[in-house]
């Protein structure tokens, strides 16, 4: 990295963890709005995007106060407590009716 970027790339190091741990959960995430819209839930979508948005802005917006790196952690912790349970949870278990067995499997 050094030898094509400079030293500065160095720096993004310190961000692989929470982005890594971003792009596995996100793109399993991603996927269930299709689902939604496939089953005739939109409703529930938007009822679930709602506050899971608001939270991850107030995330965003208190990692900002601190650094960007905090903006990052503040993010990945939002998203995995916050949006994959309620999106688990209450789109799966609720909306579809599957079991959490299913769910976790």
């Amino acid at each position: 990295v050094v030898l094509l970027w400079s030293e500065r790339w160095i720096l993004v190091a310190e961000l692989l963890p929470y982005i890594g741990v971003l792009i596995l959960t996100q793109t399993l995430n991603s996927t269930t709005g299709n689902i939604f819209i496939l089953y005739g839930k939109e409703k529930m979508l938007f009822r679930l995007g709602i506050p899971v948005n608001i939270v991850l802005i107030a995330a965003i917006a208190t990692g900002a106060v601190f650094s960007y790196v905090h903006v990052l952690r503040f993010y990945s912790l939002a998203f995995i407590v916050v949006n994959l349970p309620l999106v688990m949870y209450v789109g799966f278990k609720r909306s579809f009716g599957f079991e959490m067995k299913e769910i976790l499997s």
